[in-house]
């Protein structure tokens, strides 16, 4: 998938009977954002993001975070203050918001939603081929195999990770469960999921 800021957008795209989706991890600005008429907003869970996030942070070599988890959920550039900046771009600007955690529990289903809400005429056969080839243990077996893209990370680190054990409710301590709950106030993040 072409990636804003990584991909060069200008080559034309070549696959006829599918939209061009990029993707962007940015937040949203007018001036980049103008042109695409409808955007898809991916928003998880902001604790299980932050446990996701602090385990890619702490394994990169470019700028790598050597801090407590409880001090990165309470980081301005990386944490919990970052994803509510994040989604408070974005909000009322994304023709169609997907929860992460609903994508992985139906991702059939959901994907299927989506393209409708966009208006993206799709078969079930091809939606289903997507989940197929999206799968996360595939993705793991591609990533073993070809490793990472370059080497931005140390030895041992998995992009594709599994979602056991790496939920909030089994990680987070009485400390990250206080953290969170002063942080979700303090930035308003008590409703997630977020509404369109």
């Amino acid at each position: 998938m072409p990636s804003l800021g990584l991909s060069d957008l200008s080559e034309p795209w070549t696959h006829r009977q599918i939209p061009r989706f990029v993707k962007t991890h940015l937040p949203y600005r007018r001036i980049v954002m103008a042109r695409p008429g409808r955007t898809v907003l991916l928003v998880r869970d902001p604790r299980n993001a932050a446990l996701s996030y602090y385990e890619m942070a702490s394994k990169s070599t470019v700028r790598p975070y050597a801090g407590s988890f409880n001090a990165f959920l309470q980081d301005v550039q990386r944490g919990v203050p970052a994803w509510s900046r994040h989604r408070r771009s974005w909000q009322g600007r994304a023709s169609v918001i997907v929860r992460y955690e609903e994508l992985r529990a139906t991702p059939q289903e959901t994907l299927a939603a989506t393209m409708q809400s966009l208006d993206i005429d799709v078969t079930t056969d091809r939606v289903r081929s997507a989940v197929e080839y999206a799968r996360i243990d595939r993705i793991r077996k591609v990533e073993a195999e070809e490793g990472l893209d370059g080497d931005r990370f140390g030895p041992g680190y998995v992009a594709v990770g599994s979602s056991r054990g790496r939920d909030w409710r089994v990680v987070f301590g009485s400390t990250e469960r206080e953290t969170y709950a002063r942080l979700a106030e303090e930035y308003g993040i008590a409703d997630y999921p977020p509404e369109p």
